[in-house]
């Protein structure tokens, strides 16, 4: 898979024709949705003039929702649970005013979102925001341009798992089932369905490999995966008093959500999310920095991890503890390969057992040739 690393690089462009790529992609993606909710609607048999005046009114909603948070918080903020609420909001008020078949084109509208935030997320891949979680292969966010762009700073110069760009794949095949389901005569609102079902549960899971440490979290689940649930519950509800069209494997799925956030709840998965959560990284990250800056003085995290950095030959050696005298080997392994991404790209590790539930992370700094997989030695 590392193969990859130079091929998604490539992609990774902050402007394009003097403007800043998100921006292009964000209105290329507007523009792709109302065109293809326009000819959906012709090729059904359906007004195109009304389902591109429907997409219209949704993207005139997003500019009002966008304004208005900038007037309200002072900061201009893109959440697209937000959009996506307005959107459907908006075109639902504005078909049931002319007495248009609702279902009908808000299945158009499903499958409009669904191409531009396809977009929109090529914008974020190619700009640096929504990040990923540092991963053996993915994208590498350089100090130039990026720093001056306000890239998160402990993660330049580490590779990161391309989270924007597979949750780009995953709505190109919402798109296109999307408009098989309009196409092939099902149920007005399957497609709708289909896209809040398939994009809310998609999202649930990437949401795990986000590594943008502003996110906000409520207990062990950030806020987009709590929204995630309150719109797969919405569409459960639906189905079930037939409002919308039942599909029994809808359910599964959001079945299978539930029950993934109850087992988030329990003391041992909590925790390793807690370990891995970004603002932990961060915290990692600067434990890390300043332990190799203060020679072998032992720095502490808010969860309890331990960690002092000395400089033997030619290596660079990390100690790992916690607080309470109890580490396993597994989370000394994933902290052992952490360090490498954070610290050592494209270096290897040793891992040596100490004394007392005591790691010892043995990384050659000397000039190599990165390993193929950067793989950790253990």
């Amino acid at each position: 898979m590392s193969r990859l690393n130079p091929v998604l690089d490539r992609l990774l462009r902050p402007f394009t024709f003097h403007q800043p790529t998100w921006r292009m992609c964000v209105f290329g993606g507007m523009l792709l949705g109302m065109g293809l909710a326009a000819g959906l609607a012709m090729a059904v048999g359906l007004s195109p003039w009304v389902a591109g005046g429907a997409a219209l009114a949704g993207v005139l909603a997003c500019g009002l929702i966008g304004l208005g948070k900038a007037v309200l918080t002072g900061v201009e903020n893109y959440t697209f649970y937000h959009y996506q609420a307005g959107v459907l909001g908006v075109t639902a008020v504005l078909l049931a005013l002319t007495h248009q078949p609702m279902l009908a084109y808000l299945d158009l509208i499903a499958v409009a979102l669904a191409a531009a935030l396809a977009c929109g997320r090529l914008g974020c891949q190619a700009g640096g925001c929504c990040h990923g979680r540092p991963h053996r292969w993915g994208v590498c966010y350089e100090e130039r341009p990026y720093r001056a762009l306000g890239f998160t700073p402990h993660l330049l110069g580490v590779r990161l798992f391309p989270v924007q760009l597979v949750e780009s794949i995953w709505l190109g095949l919402i798109v296109v089932s999307g408009s098989w389901l309009i196409l092939t005569g099902q149920a007005a609102g399957s497609a709708l369905a289909w896209y809040v079902v398939g994009y809310g549960g998609g999202r649930f899971c990437l949401e795990f490999w986000r590594g943008d440490g502003e996110r906000p979290y409520l207990g062990p689940l950030s806020t987009a995966q709590w929204t995630c649930l309150i719109w797969l519950g919405a569409v459960a509800l639906a189905e079930m008093v037939g409002v919308l069209p039942f599909t029994g494997w809808h359910l599964l799925l959001i079945g299978g959500c539930a029950a993934w956030t109850a087992v988030q709840f329990r003391p041992g998965p909590r925790a390793r999310r807690a370990f891995r959560a970004p603002g932990h990284v961060a915290e990692i990250a600067q434990a890390l920095a300043a332990a190799a800056a203060s020679h072998i003085s032992i720095r502490q995290t808010t969860l309890g991890y331990r960690f002092s950095a000395e400089v033997v030959g030619n290596a660079a050696l990390y100690t790992l503890s916690h607080e309470s005298g109890d580490m396993s080997r597994e989370t000394a392994v994933q902290l052992a390969d952490l360090i490498v991404q954070l610290r050592h790209p494209g270096h290897q590790a040793q891992l040596l057992p100490g004394q007392g539930n005591i790691f010892h992370v043995l990384i050659p700094t000397v000039a190599r040739q990165p390993s193929p997989e950067n793989l950790l030695m253990v």
